[in-house]
């Protein structure tokens, strides 16, 4: 899905190197409310199960032909299944402090094709960040990764410890940071940093949140996050409440969106008691974001209200609205925008057809 990021994003350097403005730190404020309330259509959809050979999967991802599963309770943390036929293609990547194994993988985050194969950057928890080449760990069997940068300096281990995820941009690092697990903040809003990791320095903090009065760090736990495949936006969307929020890489501004004018401080607070849910993963096309939500549904109420896959375009608008009897964990669209892949309750995976 994530298609020529590296090389369009090592183009986007100069502009990125202004929003990043190394040396020296800056925090970046620049957020614009959008109430996007618009009567959209809806859809009911059913997926069709896909009969892949994995117990516990744990994560999915689409590349060209390729269906990667994740299994974070077997010897091999990633499982490669041919689209076409479901056929097993090979498994690889171990747990461990090997030289090609990882601690804490935490899935699939950034993707993409490059030369006519397909690449993911794998993080390692406090260790390393790496680019494993799926072709070639297919033909040899094992693990391959074409580069790793391993966590040896003070800086940047500091700012991945406090992170959930890392997307590589050219030759930095945009790193999200937990309100959660960052002690001493003055404000707990969701927020990016750059991190130059060769030189270990950071760069500058972007806000994608502008809330002003709920002061409880967890409620701002980040739900999904996804890099739209040219690799100039990213998609961050909130667990808990229920607003999402688009950036622009280039110059650090950003969409917060609202689906309700609500009174999101006041009904967030309300929720928290609830555990309710609102985003819980997303993926996207160069087109379009899919956002999955449970719409503030109490968590051990979602086998009554199921799931739903809201449909917007990079610039805000919401297009469409598809919704599900089933539980969707885990998933990801392909390089068409119409077909889903999906890991759902009790670790079955289906693959719904989407028409908008």
């Amino acid at each position: 899905m994530q298609k020529v990021l590296i090389t369009l994003c090592v183009t986007l350097l100069p502009i990125i190197s202004a929003c990043n403005h190394t040396p020296g730190q800056s925090e970046i404020h620049n957020v614009t409310k959008v109430l996007v309330d618009t009567v959209v259509p809806e859809t009911y959809i059913t997926g069709d199960t896909i009969y892949y050979d994995a117990l516990y999967p744990t994560d999915i991802c689409v590349i060209d032909t390729f269906v990667l599963v994740g299994q974070r309770k077997d010897e091999n943390l990633i499982y490669v299944y041919d689209m076409r036929d479901t056929s097993l293609l090979g498994k690889f990547l171990k747990p461990g402090n090997g030289p090609d194994e990882v601690i804490h993988w935490n899935g699939f985050i950034q993707y993409w094709k490059e030369d006519g194969e397909a690449k993911i950057l794998v993080q390692s928890y406090l260790q390393k960040v790496g680019i494993l080449n799926i072709n070639r760990s297919l033909e040899a069997k094992k693990a391959v990764f074409e580069k790793q940068s391993s966590f040896n300096k003070d800086s940047a281990r500091a700012i991945m410890q406090r992170s959930n995820v890392a997307y590589m941009i050219g030759d930095q690092f945009l790193i999200t940071r937990a309100p959660e697990r960052t002690k001493g903040l003055k404000d707990y809003n969701p927020s990016l940093q750059w991190l130059d990791f060769e030189k270990d320095q950071p760069g500058n903090v972007i806000y994608t949140t502008n809330i002003k009065t709920i002061n409880n760090p967890f409620l701002y736990i980040i739900g999904g996050t996804s890099l739209r495949p040219s690799g100039d936006k990213l998609c961050i969307a909130c667990r808990f409440l229920n607003t999402f929020s688009i950036l622009n890489i280039s110059d650090g501004t950003v969409l917060q969106i609202f689906s309700k004018n609500e009174d999101l401080d006041t009904k967030a607070i309300a929720d928290a008691h609830k555990s309710s849910i609102y985003y819980s993963a997303v993926t996207s096309t160069d087109d379009y974001l899919f956002l999955n939500t449970s719409r503030g549904a109490d968590y051990d109420k979602l086998k009554e209200t199921g799931t739903t896959i809201e449909v917007y375009d990079w610039k805000g608008s919401h297009i469409h609205r598809f919704l599900t009897t089933d539980i969707i964990y885990y998933m990801s669209i392909d390089a068409t925008g119409h077909n889903l892949y999906a890991v759902v309750e009790n670790g079955e995976m289906k693959r719904y057809s989407l028409v908008y």
